[in-house]
C-alpha cells in the first residue's frame, strides 16, 4: 500500500495537469520507483485521499473476544506449566 504522502503527491500532480502516464514518468525522472499503473489510476480517480487509507484492512482478532480469549489464555497457562515440568 502507498504511503499517504505518495497518495497526496499523485493528487497534487493531477491538479498540476499531469496525466497518469506523465505521473509515472515523473517518478522515474526523479529517480523513484513509480507506483504501478492501476495504483496511479486508483488515486488519480479519487477526489479526496481517505483519512485512514488502511482502515479497511484492519480486522478484529478472534482471540480478543469471548469465549476465545479465555480459551487462549487457558492454553497458554497450561503450556507454561508443561514447559516448567519438562
Amino acid at each position: 500500500m502507498l504511503t499517504k504522502t505518495t497518495m497526496q503527491e499523485i493528487q497534487d500532480l493531477k491538479l498540476q495537469g499531469f496525466t497518469q502516464a506523465e505521473i509515472a514518468s515523473y517518478y522515474v525522472s526523479h529517480g523513484k520507483k513509480p507506483p504501478r499503473r492501476p495504483t496511479i489510476a486508483k488515486y488519480y480517480a479519487m477526489d479526496v485521499i481517505p483519512e485512514n487509507p488502511g482502515e479497511k484492512l484492519v480486522k478484529d482478532k478472534a482471540f480478543e473476544k469471548e469465549p476465545f480469549k479465555s480459551a487462549v489464555l487457558r492454553i497458554l497457562e497450561n503450556n507454561e506449566k508443561n514447559d516448567a515440568i519438562s
